[in-house]
């Protein structure tokens, strides 16, 4: 007897049980009966059914309570053989649990080699436990007790879960090749109807084993299938209470980015409150947005982060100077994203989902426009022409050159955060698009006073290709204007 007044089945403290007492009475009856030599069912189980079972002795052992793994498995496989099932379609076994470190360790082995010892059975998890740890050891009537329990937890679809199980027996080893669980909260079967085994040991060596089916009552278990609700709207990180009318559109919300060279567009109303617009994703493979009320560049809703991703907490109104931007990115060239603004009371989500994917390369649509800008003109954004023989090639002409040596960057679509900036891979590489800023290394143009040259721009795109170089050429030259006297 354990010395702490529990009984730890499976636990490091396992020291022996504790003594429990009980009258159990059950009433057997018979299942089928054979009827012109087949078997007939007379009254269905109340409490389901024993379909095989096998009693067994150890033999001679070292001790007479000496545990001995291999008899124990055989009483198993008996039993299961009997019932003509399957070791994996055992669900649960009640255990015999003798509280003691050595022999729970081998009944656990034998049971993980006899019912999960085969590759058909590997992700099958077994289910072990034993009424010892509720009501103690109740000697001889514990063997009717365990069916009694098992009976009506099959009828609930309930298996009753292990008390005292803190810290596992060590001499326990769990892994892949043992899916053995000892639980220790109820836990259901994993179908309707369920096999369960019942194990029993004697202090003389004899061992027992049980195999019970059951099914579960529908007159106490309701087996209706829940309604899921789906949520419409996200959880968001801010907000809360009523939205300030300052902070919500009169006439409506509108979309503007990278790829529309920050003009707004209007969104769509949807019959659910939410506004909607689809963006197409341009050769850069990513877009930035922001939402602007009615319009407004001065009132514009963003993200708490620069380049946030969707579900990010939604701040504003602000101006467009201050605000930071959503970033789709990436796609291919062609992809189209649905960009969603949710609103419920103050709280506001901005979420977007793939509607279209590029599949060919006909789809990819490559409406970018480029500018030259640099001290070639003033700093000015002078649009480069797209080649009607080469679509992938952009040309201008700058110049005349002023008497310096004179620099210049690309910038698409009339925006400064996608500026394309010489790189250090070679003379023609390029490098971007970057965000615009002193440290920006730009093209430099070797030419004398007066030259007019022609500035080649190539970006090639496919699936997963994205080549750009920039190169130019002497085209003419003029007399530079001599300053008034």
């Amino acid at each position: 007897m354990c010395s702490k007044g529990r009984s730890f089945v499976f636990d490091e403290n396992a020291r022996g049980h504790v003594q429990g007492e009980g009258v159990v009475m059950v009433c057997v009856g018979s299942l089928t009966e054979i009827i012109d030599g087949k078997a007939v069912i007379q009254k269905e189980a109340d409490r389901g059914a024993i379909c095989g079972w096998r009693i067994n002795s150890n033999g001679m052992g070292a001790s007479m309570t000496a545990p001995n793994g291999s008899q124990q498995q055989e009483c198993i496989h008996m039993a299961i053989r009997q019932a003509g099932i399957n070791p994996w379609d055992i669900d649960a076994v009640e255990v015999h649990g003798s509280g003691m470190l050595l022999d729970d360790a081998i009944e656990v082995t034998s049971l993980a080699l006899c019912l999960r010892g085969t590759e058909e059975a590997s992700n099958e998890v077994l289910q072990l436990g034993t009424l010892k740890t509720n009501v103690g050891n109740q000697i001889e009537v514990a063997g009717v007790s365990y069916l009694v329990k098992v009976a009506y937890g099959m009828s609930y679809l309930a298996n009753m879960p292990n008390l005292h199980l803190k810290t596992l027996n060590p001499n326990i080893e769990l892994d892949d090749s043992m899916p053995l669980v000892m639980h220790t909260e109820v836990l259901p079967y994993r179908s309707t109807s369920s096999y369960h085994g019942v194990t029993a040991l004697s202090q003389n060596g004899t061992n027992a084993h049980v195999t019970m089916w059951g099914n579960v009552d529908e007159n106490k278990v309701n087996m209706t299938a829940k309604t899921v609700v789906t949520q419409e709207l996200f959880y968001w990180p801010r907000g809360g209470g009523k939205l300030e009318a300052g902070a919500k559109a009169v006439i409506g919300y509108s979309i503007t980015g990278t790829w529309n060279r920050w003009d707004s567009v209007d969104m769509t109303a949807e019959d659910d409150g939410s506004f909607t617009h689809t963006i197409t994703i341009g050769e850069n493979r990513f877009e930035e947005f922001q939402i602007c009320l009615d319009g407004d560049r001065e009132s514009v809703l963003c993200p708490g982060a620069a380049q946030a991703i969707q579900g990010s907490a939604v701040e504003g109104p602000v101006t467009s100077a201050e605000a930071t931007t959503w970033v789709i990115g990436g796609s291919n060239p062609g992809d189209c994203y649905k960009v969603s603004l949710k609103i419920s009371g103050k709280f506001r989500a901005v979420t977007w989902e793939r509607v279209h994917a590029t599949s060919q390369k006909d789809e990819m649509q490559l409406s970018g426009r480029y500018y030259v800008a640099g001290a070639v003109n003033h700093w000015q954004l002078q649009e480069m022409q797209r080649s009607e023989e080469e679509p992938d090639v952009y040309t201008v002409e700058v110049g005349p050159l002023a008497p310096s040596r004179v620099s210049f960057v690309i910038v698409r679509n009339s925006d400064w955060s996608q500026t394309f900036q010489a790189s250090f891979g070679g003379a023609d590489a390029v490098e971007g698009p970057v965000g615009y800023d002193s440290l920006t290394r730009p093209f430099l143009l070797d030419g004398g006073m007066g030259d007019i040259f022609k500035i080649e721009f190539r970006r090639i795109i496919d699936f997963g290709v994205d080549a750009m170089t920039v190169s130019w050429t002497q085209v003419d030259q003029k007399s530079w204007p001599r300053p008034l006297a």
